[in-house]
């Protein structure tokens, strides 16, 4: 996971656009980055994980 970049806000000019970032996402990539998983456990943790959160 990279470091996003800072946003400069200069007063006098409208702001612009300002990405929103998920941080429920956030964490689960996190989490399964955490972890040394095999690609269908992966799966299938982050399936089971953002289902949860529909909930």
């Amino acid at each position: 996971m990279s470091i996003p970049e800072p946003i400069l806000v200069v007063y006098g000019e409208p702001p612009k656009a300002i990405a929103t970032t998920d941080l429920r996402q956030s964490r689960v990539d996190e989490f399964l980055a955490s972890r040394s998983l095999q690609p269908k456990s992966s799966k299938a943790y982050q399936a089971d994980l953002l289902e949860s959160r529909l909930s």
